[in-house]
Protein backbone atom coordinates (compact mmCIF):
# COMPACT_ATOMS: atom_id res chain seq x y z
CA UNK A 1 0.00 0.00 0.00
CA UNK A 2 3.26 2.36 1.11
CA UNK A 3 3.48 2.45 -3.11
CA UNK A 4 -0.12 3.67 -3.98
CA UNK A 5 0.08 7.19 -3.33
CA UNK A 6 3.35 6.95 -5.38
CA UNK A 7 1.69 5.07 -8.56
CA UNK A 8 -1.50 7.33 -8.25
CA UNK A 9 0.62 10.74 -8.60
CA UNK A 10 2.37 9.27 -11.56
CA UNK A 11 -0.83 8.38 -13.16
CA UNK A 12 -1.79 12.27 -12.35
CA UNK A 13 1.69 13.53 -13.61
CA UNK A 14 1.23 11.28 -16.76
CA UNK A 15 -2.65 12.25 -17.30
CA UNK A 16 -1.44 16.03 -17.14
CA UNK A 17 1.23 15.57 -19.35
CA UNK A 18 -0.96 14.36 -21.94
CA UNK A 19 -3.56 16.78 -21.54
CA UNK A 20 -0.60 19.96 -22.01
CA UNK A 21 0.58 17.63 -25.40
CA UNK A 22 -2.60 17.59 -26.99
CA UNK A 23 -3.30 21.40 -26.07
CA UNK A 24 0.19 21.81 -28.03
CA UNK A 25 -0.63 20.07 -30.97
CA UNK A 26 -4.07 21.49 -31.13
CA UNK A 27 -2.46 24.73 -31.20
CA UNK A 28 -0.19 23.97 -33.22
CA UNK A 29 -2.48 22.58 -35.88
CA UNK A 30 -4.55 26.05 -35.58
CA UNK A 31 -1.47 28.07 -36.56
CA UNK A 32 -1.11 25.57 -39.34
CA UNK A 33 -4.61 26.54 -40.98
CA UNK A 34 -5.31 29.12 -42.50
CA UNK A 35 -7.53 31.29 -44.97
CA UNK A 36 -6.60 33.04 -48.36
CA UNK A 37 -6.83 36.43 -48.98
CA UNK A 38 -6.81 38.53 -52.35
CA UNK A 39 -3.68 40.88 -52.60
CA UNK A 40 -2.14 42.80 -55.52
CA UNK A 41 0.81 41.29 -56.75
CA UNK A 42 4.78 42.32 -55.91
CA UNK A 43 5.00 43.56 -59.53
CA UNK A 44 1.88 45.11 -59.97
CA UNK A 45 -0.03 48.37 -58.97
CA UNK A 46 -3.39 49.89 -59.31
CA UNK A 47 -4.37 52.85 -60.51
CA UNK A 48 -8.12 54.46 -59.80
CA UNK A 49 -9.90 53.46 -62.40
CA UNK A 50 -7.95 50.45 -63.90
CA UNK A 51 -10.14 47.80 -63.74
CA UNK A 52 -8.71 44.47 -61.77
CA UNK A 53 -7.71 41.64 -64.11
CA UNK A 54 -7.15 38.29 -63.42
CA UNK A 55 -3.63 38.35 -63.35
CA UNK A 56 -3.17 41.36 -61.22
CA UNK A 57 -3.44 39.21 -57.79
CA UNK A 58 -2.19 36.57 -55.45
CA UNK A 59 -3.21 34.50 -52.34
CA UNK A 60 -2.00 36.27 -49.14
CA UNK A 61 -2.63 32.76 -46.55
CA UNK A 62 -3.46 34.21 -42.95
CA UNK A 63 -3.30 31.88 -40.23
CA UNK A 64 -6.62 30.52 -38.67
CA UNK A 65 -6.55 31.53 -35.47
CA UNK A 66 -5.49 35.75 -36.73
CA UNK A 67 -8.15 36.03 -39.03
CA UNK A 68 -10.69 37.91 -36.48
CA UNK A 69 -12.35 40.09 -38.64
CA UNK A 70 -10.21 40.12 -41.14
CA UNK A 71 -12.75 37.58 -43.08
CA UNK A 72 -15.94 40.01 -43.42
CA UNK A 73 -13.70 42.90 -44.17
CA UNK A 74 -11.35 41.70 -46.70
CA UNK A 75 -11.73 39.41 -50.02
CA UNK A 76 -11.22 36.18 -49.64
CA UNK A 77 -9.82 34.18 -52.54
CA UNK A 78 -12.55 31.96 -53.10
CA UNK A 79 -14.44 35.32 -53.91
CA UNK A 80 -11.63 36.55 -56.38
CA UNK A 81 -14.47 36.42 -59.28
CA UNK A 82 -16.53 38.92 -58.33
CA UNK A 83 -13.92 41.15 -57.98
CA UNK A 84 -12.09 40.99 -61.38
CA UNK A 85 -13.57 43.06 -63.81
CA UNK A 86 -14.40 45.67 -61.21
CA UNK A 87 -13.10 49.42 -61.41
CA UNK A 88 -10.76 50.62 -58.68
CA UNK A 89 -11.84 53.12 -56.59
CA UNK A 90 -8.10 53.44 -55.07
CA UNK A 91 -4.26 53.19 -55.55
CA UNK A 92 -3.24 50.03 -54.78
CA UNK A 93 0.61 48.79 -53.54
CA UNK A 94 2.12 45.46 -54.02
CA UNK A 95 1.38 43.47 -51.40
CA UNK A 96 -1.84 44.99 -50.09
CA UNK A 97 -4.81 43.21 -49.21
CA UNK A 98 -8.03 44.29 -51.04
CA UNK A 99 -11.04 45.60 -48.42
CA UNK A 100 -14.84 44.78 -49.41
CA UNK A 101 -14.58 48.84 -48.09
CA UNK A 102 -12.71 50.03 -50.87
CA UNK A 103 -15.01 47.98 -54.38
CA UNK A 104 -17.55 50.12 -52.58
CA UNK A 105 -18.04 52.91 -55.39
CA UNK A 106 -20.10 55.36 -54.51
CA UNK A 107 -24.15 55.31 -54.23
CA UNK A 108 -25.43 56.82 -57.68
CA UNK A 109 -29.04 58.78 -56.61
CA UNK A 110 -29.79 59.28 -60.35
CA UNK A 111 -29.94 57.60 -63.36
CA UNK A 112 -28.35 60.55 -65.28
CA UNK A 113 -25.17 60.18 -63.52
CA UNK A 114 -24.81 56.97 -65.67
CA UNK A 115 -26.14 58.36 -68.64
CA UNK A 116 -24.43 59.79 -71.83
CA UNK A 117 -25.76 62.45 -74.19
CA UNK A 118 -27.19 60.17 -76.83
CA UNK A 119 -28.40 57.48 -73.91
CA UNK A 120 -31.69 56.82 -71.92
CA UNK A 121 -32.52 54.44 -69.25
CA UNK A 122 -35.12 51.99 -69.97
CA UNK A 123 -36.85 49.60 -67.21
CA UNK A 124 -37.58 45.72 -68.65
CA UNK A 125 -39.23 43.44 -66.56
CA UNK A 126 -37.10 40.25 -66.00
CA UNK A 127 -38.86 36.68 -65.75
CA UNK A 128 -36.60 35.65 -62.53
CA UNK A 129 -38.17 32.07 -62.91
CA UNK A 130 -35.20 31.97 -65.20
CA UNK A 131 -32.84 33.80 -63.84
CA UNK A 132 -30.95 34.09 -61.30
CA UNK A 133 -31.00 37.71 -60.54
CA UNK A 134 -28.03 37.32 -57.96
CA UNK A 135 -25.67 36.55 -60.63
CA UNK A 136 -26.43 40.08 -62.43
CA UNK A 137 -24.62 42.85 -61.78
CA UNK A 138 -24.71 46.28 -63.28
CA UNK A 139 -22.21 46.49 -66.16
CA UNK A 140 -22.56 42.96 -67.46
CA UNK A 141 -24.04 42.48 -71.07
CA UNK A 142 -27.71 40.45 -71.74
CA UNK A 143 -29.89 39.81 -74.06
CA UNK A 144 -33.43 39.65 -73.87
CA UNK A 145 -35.29 35.95 -75.21
CA UNK A 146 -38.31 36.79 -77.82
CA UNK A 147 -41.68 34.89 -76.97
CA UNK A 148 -43.31 32.80 -79.46
CA UNK A 149 -45.61 35.38 -80.20
CA UNK A 150 -46.52 33.98 -84.09
CA UNK A 151 -47.53 37.31 -85.69
CA UNK A 152 -46.70 40.45 -83.70
CA UNK A 153 -49.90 41.96 -84.70
CA UNK A 154 -50.70 44.57 -87.57
CA UNK A 155 -48.07 46.85 -88.80
CA UNK A 156 -49.55 50.75 -88.77
CA UNK A 157 -50.08 51.78 -92.48
CA UNK A 158 -46.57 53.08 -93.90
CA UNK A 159 -44.66 51.89 -91.04
CA UNK A 160 -41.59 48.98 -91.61
CA UNK A 161 -42.01 46.03 -90.60
CA UNK A 162 -39.70 44.79 -87.96
CA UNK A 163 -38.01 41.88 -87.96
CA UNK A 164 -37.21 40.22 -84.43
CA UNK A 165 -35.11 37.13 -83.92
CA UNK A 166 -35.09 34.67 -81.58
CA UNK A 167 -33.56 37.16 -78.83
CA UNK A 168 -32.25 40.73 -78.80
CA UNK A 169 -29.64 42.56 -77.48
CA UNK A 170 -27.10 42.88 -76.09
CA UNK A 171 -27.69 45.65 -74.08
CA UNK A 172 -25.31 46.76 -70.75
CA UNK A 173 -27.25 46.56 -67.64
CA UNK A 174 -27.68 49.91 -65.31
CA UNK A 175 -29.76 48.61 -62.23
CA UNK A 176 -31.42 45.91 -61.47
CA UNK A 177 -34.70 46.93 -58.91
CA UNK A 178 -32.88 49.37 -56.71
CA UNK A 179 -29.40 47.97 -57.00
CA UNK A 180 -26.69 50.04 -58.94
CA UNK A 181 -23.50 48.10 -58.30
CA UNK A 182 -22.18 44.91 -57.27
CA UNK A 183 -24.45 42.43 -54.92
CA UNK A 184 -21.47 41.59 -52.55
CA UNK A 185 -20.54 44.90 -52.34
CA UNK A 186 -23.76 45.63 -51.37
CA UNK A 187 -24.63 43.69 -48.76
CA UNK A 188 -20.94 44.05 -47.02
CA UNK A 189 -21.66 47.15 -46.66
CA UNK A 190 -25.26 46.18 -44.97
CA UNK A 191 -27.42 47.37 -48.09
CA UNK A 192 -30.29 45.67 -49.62
CA UNK A 193 -31.73 45.69 -52.67
CA UNK A 194 -35.72 45.42 -53.52
CA UNK A 195 -37.94 45.19 -57.07
CA UNK A 196 -35.16 42.85 -59.03
CA UNK A 197 -37.92 42.08 -61.23
CA UNK A 198 -37.03 45.06 -63.35
CA UNK A 199 -33.72 45.58 -65.19
CA UNK A 200 -32.81 48.74 -65.98
CA UNK A 201 -30.78 48.77 -69.42
CA UNK A 202 -28.95 51.45 -71.42
CA UNK A 203 -29.98 52.55 -75.15
CA UNK A 204 -28.59 54.50 -77.31
CA UNK A 205 -29.65 56.95 -79.56
CA UNK A 206 -28.64 56.47 -83.70
CA UNK A 207 -28.46 59.95 -85.53
CA UNK A 208 -31.29 60.90 -83.22
CA UNK A 209 -33.47 57.46 -83.53
CA UNK A 210 -33.54 54.37 -81.44
CA UNK A 211 -30.81 51.75 -82.26
CA UNK A 212 -32.51 49.06 -83.91
CA UNK A 213 -32.37 46.44 -81.34
CA UNK A 214 -34.51 48.85 -79.14
CA UNK A 215 -36.75 48.82 -81.64
CA UNK A 216 -37.21 44.95 -81.53
CA UNK A 217 -37.29 44.77 -78.03
CA UNK A 218 -40.15 47.21 -77.79
CA UNK A 219 -42.14 45.80 -80.37
CA UNK A 220 -41.76 42.54 -78.39
CA UNK A 221 -42.61 44.02 -75.52
CA UNK A 222 -45.79 45.74 -76.97
CA UNK A 223 -47.04 42.28 -78.51
CA UNK A 224 -46.21 40.32 -75.37
CA UNK A 225 -48.34 42.88 -73.04
CA UNK A 226 -45.06 43.36 -71.11
CA UNK A 227 -44.66 40.09 -69.82
CA UNK A 228 -41.58 39.10 -68.06
CA UNK A 229 -38.70 38.33 -70.26
CA UNK A 230 -35.91 35.49 -69.96
CA UNK A 231 -32.51 36.90 -69.99
CA UNK A 232 -29.48 35.41 -71.30
CA UNK A 233 -26.03 36.79 -69.75
CA UNK A 234 -23.04 37.38 -72.12
CA UNK A 235 -19.41 36.74 -71.09
CA UNK A 236 -16.98 39.26 -70.01
CA UNK A 237 -15.11 39.01 -73.98
CA UNK A 238 -18.54 40.04 -75.59
CA UNK A 239 -21.22 38.52 -77.09
CA UNK A 240 -21.41 34.84 -78.01
CA UNK A 241 -24.73 34.29 -79.36
CA UNK A 242 -26.87 34.89 -82.26
CA UNK A 243 -28.91 38.14 -81.53
CA UNK A 244 -29.74 40.69 -83.33
CA UNK A 245 -26.44 42.40 -83.85
CA UNK A 246 -24.39 39.00 -84.22
CA UNK A 247 -26.14 37.94 -87.44
CA UNK A 248 -25.15 38.79 -90.76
Amino acid sequence: MRGTPGFLLAVGLGLIGAVVNWLYLAQKARQLDHLDFVGIREDVTINPGDRFQKDNFLRIPVPQHAVGGLQKAAVTWTALDTVVGMPATKSYSPGEIVLWQDLKTPAVTDLLDTLGPNDVAVGVPIDTRTVVVQNLNPGAQVSFITPRLGSLGPTPAGSEKIQVPEFVGPFEILALGTRKGQLQVLQSSGGSSTQETTMTIRVRNMDGKPEEKWRQLLEVMRASNSAPLGVILHGKEGPRGKGSEGKK
